[in-house]
């Protein structure tokens, strides 16, 4: 301490010299303040802020201490101790160093710039003064979150900045960036932002420390001359003609778009040429030069040169050149106009004025031209020719004119051209010209006249042409005009007269038409007729399916080209019948402004008529025959296959050797065969029965379900064999379903359709069956047999029931028959005084319909509403078990109910889902695709006031179990008898 004051001890240890005389006086009066404060508190120890003392010698240093307060034990201060530590070097330094940033803050507000220190770790930036006035940020903050001061970059440079920082980071690259800032007032400013990474002794990414330079000023001078740069460019790229800028040696130092455009170069490849390159009329460089050196500022030259493309071809040119000074060296700029056109217009212009007067020569039209100011009147050489005259010879003036005009026509002439003056009106008028040798020529003068704006004539200008020729042919045609007239009366009678239609057209509408046209198309009038378009009497389409209004266009096409054309038409009357005619077209006229075209129209209906009735005979002759010969081919076939089963088995038995057995099964074989030859016998003589309406019809009581049943017994065990199931479908009870008919003829039907379901199904299965309907107040049975076998082609359709015909040869080949089944039970169909019909979709299957009229025996049930009290649904794969069920319900206990059957659980429960008048299901536990368990266990869940009977062949205690959990309401055991099934019913829905 005492090195640091410079004294000794014995200066202090005397009293001579106390501590606080060497404190300097700026600063002894907060050091007395703070050993006050520090006193009264009792504070045992405490520090200064720091201070200066003088020394000994004089000098100034700055102190800090830390002083310990001794007490006794009245609490009194005795003394002072502590330790003073000299920290004059790091005062001068943090001066200094205050010194530095004050003037480095002035330096940065003068060149509008700042710093930042951006904290990589936190993600928190340090700002300079400078930067937090240049971002326009409130005053006193010193830091600033970094997304906060991201938000401060505009949306448009966010990109630039994020992808110029991320590679700073990335790369390890310096990060400079000029992007925009908008600042919390609104303000939008141009920055510099410039910044290098620092590591810590680890070597990791401490932080970025940049400057932010204000460039607003810089940015809106440089986008001010790129604006002014761009409006240059702008206004020579679309300038109409070619710019070119080049210095005095003739290099091109630029050019616009048009300019590479007509000659044919890149940019590039001109900015490489001289200009004399291009010019054919300067290939002197000196000369250039000279003319070049002769420009003035401010007086651009004009003139016309030819210039060269690359491709050498070469074009005239007008180019307008100006001087003009750029970055203090002077340039020429030219502007060139492609003049071909104009070049091309002045040429066509002198060769149409020869044209002129070779054409006025042609026309003997002349022209003339008189100049009311000076009397000068101007004849052009055709003029002079049509009044026999030499232009060398004489001069041209008004009353040379008159003189050669005929004497008994000058007055009119002169008279004509006094009023045109007088009324400002131009003039046409025909005279005459009598020339030397007495000769007459008519003429056509023409004139108009031009006055000025007080109404003074200025000129006349005028024409002349000799039409002699033409008014003579006028007087020879006024002379055949009577006859012509004659003439005329005559064709109009015969043109009304005609029995044909006559319509004359001229360019596209009705010009004239005759009695008959009007007649034919069902019109009240020629009027009315006349204002129809021809469009408008024809169909759209033709029958082989042309639009009429171009097929018309052709066939008027072929009449103007052949002078006439012959045609047959389809037409359309006026309340739209159509009818077809015969045309014959002839062409009168055929000039672009006048096509006349004279129509004759006979119509050909009967002729029709009649021709296709002959061709509609010849096919169905044609047809016939072929058929019939197919068919007696077929027959040959299906006659021979039988015959030649009996004959060679029947030669087998002969052998005495021959087993028992097989001797059987011969005889089995032979039998068979004679079945299937008398089966074709039948048909045959059946078919023919019918042709020649033989057959008559006996009508009986016949119980319809018996009938079926009768079938369904034969057919079933067939169906069988093939593994394809039969089911029978019936609507009426027994007592409703007996009616009068022809049992034989209505089995014969049914017996067919059933058969072909059999041939043609291999897999799936039949139904066949009939339902009651009502058609206005008739009575109606509909008898269907449905098969799920390969189907009908909708062309095969329409014929199957004709006789000789199969429908789907390639699968009729495949089965037996002679096709001869369809066409029996269409025409038995008919005896019994009904309607066939089939439904099909190919490969899914065949319905065939007939309905026949419902005569029910008993009188008494004809006018019953057939309308059941109850709907059982009975749920049953075996078609036997179903049909016991359907009769026991309805024949055998009289039940006044509507049945009806699904074949498996699934089936079922679409039933449910489609009729809500079900009122109880016997359900058959044991099915396929869904058995009955799982079948009411969902009917259950939708529709629970459904009753549901069980009913099996087994009968175990767990099964009944089983059915009642879910949901059965009770169970009826196989076989089923009449009283166990009323009961059970009856418990359930009330019968009776």
């Amino acid at each position: 301490m005492l090195q640091l004051l410079g004294y000794t001890a014995e200066d202090f240890i005397s009293g001579k010299l106390k501590f606080k005389e060497l404190i300097h006086p700026n600063d002894i009066g907060f050091v007395n303040e703070e050993v006050t404060e520090y006193r009264n508190n009792i504070t045992k120890s405490f520090s200064h802020r720091p201070y200066r003392i003088i020394t000994k010698s004089g000098s100034i240093k700055w102190i800090k201490d830390d002083t310990q307060i001794r007490r006794n034990t009245k609490g009194e201060i005795t003394h002072y101790e502590g330790i003073i530590l000299d920290i004059t070097q790091s005062v001068k330094a943090e001066q200094e160093l205050i010194k530095s940033k004050s003037k480095l803050l002035k330096a940065q507000s003068v060149a509008n710039m700042g710093f930042l220190d951006w904290d990589l770790k936190t993600n928190k930036i340090e700002l300079s003064e400078s930067v937090i006035e240049l971002y326009g940020l409130k005053p006193g903050i010193k830091y600033i979150e970094a997304d906060e001061l991201i938000k401060l970059v505009h949306f448009e440079d966010l990109e630039k900045v994020q992808n110029s920082f991320d590679s700073a980071i990335k790369n390890d690259k310096k990060h400079i960036v000029d992007h925009r800032i908008i600042r919390p007032d609104g303000k939008v400013i141009w920055v510099q932002a410039m910044g290098d990474l620092n590591y810590d002794s680890k070597g990791n990414k401490k932080n970025l420390l940049g400057t932010v330079v204000n460039i607003t000023d810089r940015m809106l001078s440089r986008n001010k001359l790129i604006e002014s740069e761009n409006k240059f460019k702008l206004i020579i790229e679309n300038a109409g003609d070619a710019m070119y800028m080049a210095n005095f040696e003739g290099e091109i130092l630029q050019v616009n778009s048009l300019a590479c455009k007509t000659l044919g170069y890149s940019e590039k490849e001109l900015l490489s040429l001289n200009i004399t390159g291009l010019d054919t009329e300067f290939v002197n460089k000196k000369k250039v030069k000279k003319f070049w050196n002769n420009l003035e500022p401010g007086k651009p030259y004009t003139l016309e040169t030819r210039h060269k493309r690359k491709d050498g071809s070469v074009f005239p040119v007008e180019i307008k050149i100006g001087l003009t000074t750029i970055n203090s060296e002077k340039v020429t700029l030219g502007f060139a106009r492609d003049i071909s056109e104009r070049k091309q217009a002045e040429k066509q212009l002198k060769k149409s004025e020869k044209l002129l007067k070779e054409a006025q020569k042609i026309a003997q039209l002349g022209h003339w031209e008189l100049n009311l100011l000076d009397n000068k009147l101007t004849w052009s050489d055709e003029i002079f020719r049509i009044f026999n005259l030499n232009p060398q010879e004489v001069q041209s003036t008004y009353n040379l004119y008159l003189e050669k005009i005929h004497p008994n026509d000058r007055d009119k002439v002169n008279k004509a051209y006094l009023d045109s003056l007088e009324n400002k009106i131009p003039y046409e008028i025909t005279h005459r010209l009598l020339l030397n040798s007495n000769k007459i020529k008519y003429i056509l003068n023409k004139c108009v006249t031009e006055f000025n704006e007080e109404g003074n004539p200025l000129r006349s200008l005028g024409t002349v042409q000799d039409i002699t020729k033409r008014i003579q042919t006028e007087l020879k045609l006024a002379k055949s005009r009577d006859k012509l007239k004659a003439s005329e009366k005559k064709f109009r009678q015969l043109y009304e007269k005609s029995g044909d239609a006559i319509m004359i057209g001229e360019n596209g509408k009705f010009t004239s038409v005759n009695v008959a046209a009007v007649k034919m198309f069902g019109h009240a009038n020629k009027k009315e007729f006349s204002e129809v378009h021809p469009s408008k009497i024809s169909p759209k389409l033709q029958p082989d399916g042309s639009d009429s209004f171009e097929k018309v266009e052709e066939m008027i096409r072929i009449a103007t080209e052949k002078g006439t054309h012959r045609f047959e038409w389809t037409h359309k009357k006026k309340n739209g019948k159509k009818f077809p005619v015969e045309i014959l077209l002839t062409s009168i006229s055929n000039q672009p402004n006048n096509k006349i075209i004279h129509g004759v129209l006979r119509d050909i209906t009967d002729r029709k008529l009649i021709e296709s009735e002959l061709i509609e005979a010849k096919i169905k002759a044609e047809e016939s025959d072929r058929l019939k010969t197919e068919f007696i081919s077929n027959m040959s076939h299906e006659i021979r296959t039988p015959m030649n089963g009996i004959m060679g088995f029947s030669e087998l038995l002969a052998d005495p050797n021959l087993i028992d057995e097989k001797r059987k099964h011969f005889v089995q074989i032979i039998k068979n065969s004679g079945k299937q030859l008398l089966q074709i016998i039948d048909d045959i003589i059946e078919i023919s029965k019918l042709g020649t309406k033989q057959i008559k019809v006996y009508e009986e009581p016949v119980n319809l379900n018996d009938l079926l049943l009768e079938l369904f017994s034969i057919f079933d065990t067939k169906a069988k064999e093939n593994k394809t199931p039969l089911y029978l479908k019936k609507e009426l009870s027994d007592k409703q379903s007996v009616i009068l008919i022809d049992r034989s003829k209505l089995n014969k039907i049914l017996s067919n359709l059933l058969e072909n379901a059999l041939k043609f199904t291999n897999t799936g299965s039949i139904e066949f069956g009939y339902k009651f309907k009502k058609l206005n107040k008739s009575l109606l049975l509909e008898i269907y047999v449905k098969d799920t076998g390969v189907g009908i082609n909708s062309e095969d359709q329409k014929i199957i029931f004709e006789r000789f015909v199969q429908a789907g040869k390639e699968v009729s080949k495949k089965v037996k028959g002679l096709g001869l089944g369809l066409s029996i039970a269409k025409e038995n169909t008919m005896l019994l005084g009904g309607e066939i019909s089939v439904e099909s979709i190919k490969g899914k299957g065949t319905t065939f319909f007939v309905t026949i009229p419902y005569k029910p025996v008993f009188d008494e049930i004809k006018n019953e509403t057939l309308q059941a009290k109850q709907t059982i649904l009975i749920v049953e794969d075996e078609e036997i078990n179903y049909l016991y069920l359907d009769t026991l319900l309805k024949d055998v206990l009289k039940i006044n109910c509507t049945i009806l059957h699904a074949k498996n659980g699934q089936e079922a429960i679409d039933i449910c889902k489609k009729n809500t008048t079900i009122n109880l299901i016997l359900m058959d536990l044991k099915m396929p695709v869904m058995n009955g368990y799982e079948a009411t266990k969902e009917i259950k869940k939708l529709y629970p006031n459904i009753r549901v009977i069980a009913q099996t062949a087994y009968s175990s205690k767990e099964e009944r179990e089983k059915a009642m959990i879910v949901g059965c309401d009770d169970f009826i055991s196989k076989p089923i008898t009449k009283d166990s099934l009323f009961n059970i019913i009856n418990k359930f829905v009330p019968l009776i």
